[in-house]
Formats: structure tokens, sequence, C-alpha cells
């Protein structure tokens, strides 16, 4: 995990190369998203982002020809960057311009309160960021809304370590990449949230959302523990159509809790918790063990 090197191998395990470091940062990745056949890499400390072309040979640095390229930091007050999702440009009727932004949403850095939503552009290398868009909570996971054309935030109670959080629950915003503005800042009228932990597209434009507490919330933060509900949202109405607790038996949220619900290559959507890998039946909140 420290100091941060990547790796790659076959689709079976084998093969495995370590290629090296990655990073300035030398901490460890927090999120790592495919854009344009490249990767980028969100690492920790100091939220620094690297990109990587798979193509090209491996050649790690800050300067031109460096692959992977570290390119800093898209706000300097964050530090750990647990979100990241990249989003195409927007054609408008003056232009149809190529390429677009990877979009970061990150932790404050040691000592501060508000987490920022960040934003780097590969083709121009400009950034920018908003912090306290939720004031003393971390955008801690992004999911790109195409129908609406907007990013789809879910935040948590987490400020920069060293601090108490001062929040006991998270929340939602629709954020307008073109504007780069909220759109809608909410609970989506959903009394029992607590933080949002996990974000990933349903049936029929609905999404599903984890709610409950980050064990490193927990164990760093002084906040209280909290059982995890799945929800199925409208982020039309901008409502929850179902929510149901995820059995006790399934054990509790890992610490990097923003990747648990992923998807197979046949949409079935699977999680994952410190004890059980779960299925979720589509289009409900019904869900069931596939492993312990």
């Amino acid at each position: 995990m420290l100091p941060e090197h990547l790796f790659s191998c076959d689709l079976d395990g084998g093969n495995m190369v370590n290629h090296g470091q990655c990073s300035v940062s030398g901490g460890e990745a927090y999120s790592m998203v495919n854009y344009e056949g490249k990767i980028a890499i969100g690492s920790y400390p100091a939220s620094r982002i690297s990109l990587y072309d798979p193509k090209l040979p491996y050649q790690f640095g800050t300067g031109p020809g460096a692959n992977p390229l570290d390119v800093g930091s898209a706000d300097i007050l964050t530090t750990r960057p647990h979100a990241m999702i990249y989003v195409p440009d927007l054609p408008s009727e003056a232009s149809a311009k190529a390429g677009g932004k990877i979009w970061v949403g990150a932790a404050a850095t040691y000592g501060l309160d508000d987490g920022a939503l960040a934003w780097f552009d590969p083709a121009t290398a400009l950034r920018g960021s908003t912090r306290g868009i939720m004031p003393d909570r971390t955008p801690f996971v992004l999911l790109w809304i195409p129908e609406f054309q907007q990013i789809l935030v879910g935040f948590n109670s987490e400020p920069g370590t060293g601090v108490m959080a001062k929040v006991d629950r998270g929340g939602y915003a629709f954020w307008d990449p073109q504007n780069n503005k909220a759109t809608y800042i909410g609970d989506f009228d959903d009394p029992d949230l607590v933080d949002v932990c996990s974000l990933i597209p349903a049936v029929n434009g609905l999404v599903y959302a984890l709610s409950g507490r980050n064990p490193r919330l927990v164990t760093h933060y002084d906040c209280q523990p909290a059982p995890t509900r799945l929800c199925l949202i409208d982020p039309a109405k901008r409502c929850v159509v179902q929510s149901a607790p995820l059995p006790e038996s399934y054990g509790s949220l890992p610490f990097e809790s923003g990747h648990i619900l992923r998807a197979d290559t046949d949409g079935t959507i699977y999680g994952a918790t410190t004890e059980t890998v779960f299925r979720i039946k589509p289009g409900t909140v019904e869900t069931e063990t596939v492993a312990k």
C-alpha cells in the first residue's frame, strides 16, 4: 500500500508486473478512472493526479514525455481523493470540442473541514475546485447522469484528519459541469439518510445508493456507527423509491466504501462488505448472498 506502485496483470492474475512509482504522493491510490484509452489515478496524500497511457512505455515523471505523468493536485487543500470520474465535453451550438474533464471528490487536508469537488482538463492542464458545497462534508462518491448532463454527488461527514466531524449525516447534490455550480443540494427527502457511501446506475433511470457510516469516520472522526441501507432513488423526482437495511450478517462497510457497488457485464449489480459478497435483484432493494 505504501509506497504506492502501479501493477498490471492478466485477467486471471498471472504475469504480474510491478511498473514502479506512479505518483509523487508516494502514498496510495484512492481512486482511478478510464478516459480516452488512458487511466487517471488519484493519490493520497495531497490528492495528486497522475495520467497513464498503457500504450506507451512506462517512464514515471513530472515533465514532458513522462508516463505516468504526475500533474499535481486540482485542489491543494485536499488530501484524500475518494472519487474520480470522467465527464465528456458537452458540445454546444457554438462548438463541439473534443475531450472532457476529470472530476475528483476529495476530503479536506489535515486540520480543515470542507472537502472539495475539483476538476482537471487533461488537454489543457487547467484545473479548478469548489470547496464547502455542503459545509463540513466531503464529496465521497460521484456519478455522471447522462440524461441530465449533470454529476450526482454523494457526501459523507468526513472532515480533514486531525479534527472531529461536525455533522452526523451527508447528502446529495446535482452539479452542472458546464456552469460549474450546484442545481440541487439536499437529502432527497430521506429522513434516515446517514452518509452516502456508494452510487451506481439501476434500471429505468433510477440509481442505487448505499447509506451508512464509513468505518473510517467511526475510528478516526468520533462518529457513531450506523446501519447500512440500500436505497433505490429517483434522480428526476429527487426522492427515495425504496429502501431496506442490509442484513447484519453481511458485516460492515469496508473502509473505502465508495467503491463497493459494481456492475457485471450483464448488468447485474454486486456489493461487497467486510464478510459478504451479495447480489441485488434488479429494480428492487432485495439482496442475496453470493459468497461469505
